[in-house]
């Protein structure tokens, strides 16, 4: 994925919540391009050293443990050592969580970008 490619300190998305789930897939929603079915790549990914899915962070920073949170789609996650990328696929009104090849070819992502607070974003040399 080029989230860092296209703004510094930026990574594959976090969803810790179903509220912070819900504010992606409407920003999905309102995207030019973005067509139903909605999918599209989300930051989570099977951690091989943790044994633990995690989430992406921006460099230098330590991978955050998935926690208490979860929108695995019905059957998911399919044990696989090779299936260790999530997407967010739209069914029906729903989105939910599946996990897939990473090398699985082109496809919608969403980045968001590592901030120092809640008031001020950092340019990774603050």
């Amino acid at each position: 994925m080029s989230c860092n490619n296209r703004v510094a300190n930026s990574y594959l998305a976090t969803e810790q919540s179903q509220a912070k789930h819900d504010f992606i897939l409407e920003y999905v929603k309102n995207q030019k391009g973005m067509d139903t079915p909605y999918k599209y790549n989300i930051g989570l990914s099977w951690s091989t050293t943790q044994n633990w899915w995690t989430w992406e962070q921006p460099a230098g920073k330590t991978p955050v443990s998935n926690g208490g949170y979860t929108n695995w789609r019905a059957g998911y996650p399919v044990a696989s050592s090779s299936m260790s990328g999530v997407q967010n696929v739209q069914s029906g009104t729903q989105s939910y969580w599946q996990n897939i090849l990473q090398s699985t070819g082109s496809s919608h992502y969403v980045c968001e970008a590592y901030s120092c607070d809640t008031d001020n974003y950092c340019d990774g040399n603050n």
